[in-house]
């Protein structure tokens, strides 16, 4: 298999993948500083080192520790945890692979070859691996742009951004 050349199309679709997975991180953090009614930016600082794995661990370990007002908060919670995991595969595969042909018309696929524990794995290279088509890749891009815009909307409705405003309000009365 040959690699190809990426078209801007790709290149976007790319960027608008990876720029809404980094902010469905922040958002999450966001969320998780309310929760545990922390400073945004003390909680930022805080919890800079998490990688994404550990930051979804983290999320669901609070979820479930919490009490909440609403009786779905905590389903809700899960449930965008869980769509954001669903976007952990392209955007690891946009971040660390090369890309070439796929077998579908006008689809590209990621290739790699990792080397662990004794052993080196080939992935893209065979035909029945994941591809996507110019298509997958705008559907991906909106829905990790969804995920936002409901994370977004559910820390307004459920009272996370009132725990945030009033957090911000002590810190910047306290830096007086």
């Amino acid at each position: 298999m040959r690699e190809i050349v990426l078209t801007d199309e790709h290149y976007s679709m790319f960027g608008r993948i990876i720029f809404g997975y980094a902010a469905a991180e922040s958002g999450f953090k966001i969320l998780l500083s309310a929760m545990l009614k922390m400073d945004v930016g003390v909680f930022m600082a805080v919890s800079a080192p998490y990688q994404s794995r550990d930051l979804k661990d983290v999320v669901k370990s609070i979820a479930k520790l919490s009490e909440f007002e609403h009786e779905d908060e905590y389903d809700k919670i899960i449930d965008l945890v869980g769509r954001f995991q669903g976007f952990s595969h392209i955007r690891n595969e946009i971040a660390h692979c090369r890309w070439t042909e796929g077998v579908r018309g006008d689809s590209i696929k990621p290739i790699s070859v990792k080397v662990g524990k004794g052993k080196v794995v080939a992935k893209g290279f065979d035909d029945g691996e994941r591809d996507y088509t110019n298509q997958e890749l705008i559907d991906l891009a909106n829905g990790i742009f969804k995920l936002n815009n409901d994370l977004r909307r559910f820390i307004v409705d459920y009272g996370y951004a009132e725990i945030i405003e009033e957090k911000m309000q002590e810190s910047s009365t306290a830096d007086k």
